[in-house]
């Protein structure tokens, strides 16, 4: 890229300053979801996508805003991270969607799961099941 007084725009590298601004959405999609644009698909690339994953760890507290299948919630894991095979089974629409707080209310994350889970999914929905028996939201009776 070219310098300003060269007549460029003055950024350095323009793939690494998009990558910043999509984990910018990415950020403020998570912490800020009142803003008007909330539940919009803003376009952002894989492997955005995944730097933000393994960068961000949320704190649960209600469970009001950490989705159950996707954010890193357990021990500092993802269920995907956790439970790939049982991941596999569950449709996308509820990944994106599904919160801790609805997830645990009545083990409705066990609906989630479509398909057949096959031995190896057997034993991490089984080892998942252990896990999410001691889970306590704050914020709720």
């Amino acid at each position: 890229m070219r310098p300003i007084d060269l007549g460029g725009l003055g950024i350095r590298n323009l793939e690494i300053m998009g990558w910043a601004l999509q984990m910018r959405w990415l950020w403020i999609e998570k912490t800020k979801p009142n803003r008007p644009w909330a539940g919009l698909e803003v376009p952002v690339h894989s492997n955005t996508v995944a730097l933000f994953a393994v960068s961000v760890v949320t704190s649960v507290g209600n469970g009001e805003n950490t989705l159950f299948w996707s954010d890193r919630w357990l021990h500092g894991c993802s269920i995907e991270n956790l439970a790939p095979n049982v991941f596999k089974c569950i449709p996308a629409r509820l990944k994106k969607a599904r919160t801790v707080k609805d997830a645990l209310h009545e083990l409705t994350w066990v609906s989630d799961i479509r398909g057949a889970l096959g031995w190896q999914g057997l034993v991490e929905y089984l080892d998942l099941w252990d896990v999410l028996t001691d889970v306590i939201l704050h914020g709720t009776c």
